[in-house]
């Protein structure tokens, strides 16, 4: 069964790599967006924990399917840090 997780989990990665190369060679398209970072969040979700199968090649495939969501939660939660702090983060002495 996490055999079939991991392999579902690398379809859906690729459909989300294609959609976010299409985003920048047919130009910018709001419902293409949204469902290219639904398939990184979808794919943090379907990946199993721990798994079965060679460490090795579990590791490799879990770092690289998984940094997307890794990256977009953490432009989330930097900007959510931001509009948190009453004076915006930003601070002029004059």
């Amino acid at each position: 069964m996490d055999l079939f997780r991991i392999l579902l989990s690398i379809c859906v990665f690729c459909i989300s790599a294609y959609l976010a190369v299409d985003l920048f060679v047919y130009g910018f398209s709001l419902p293409v967006l949204l469902f290219c970072i639904g398939g990184f969040v979808l794919v943090h979700f379907l990946l199993p924990k721990k798994s079965s199968v060679d460490e090795g090649f579990y590791e490799i495939v879990d770092l690289v399917l998984d940094l997307p969501y890794r990256t977009i939660a953490t432009i989330i939660r930097s900007i959510g840090r931001l509009f948190r702090d009453g004076d915006g983060g930003v601070d002029l002495d004059i």
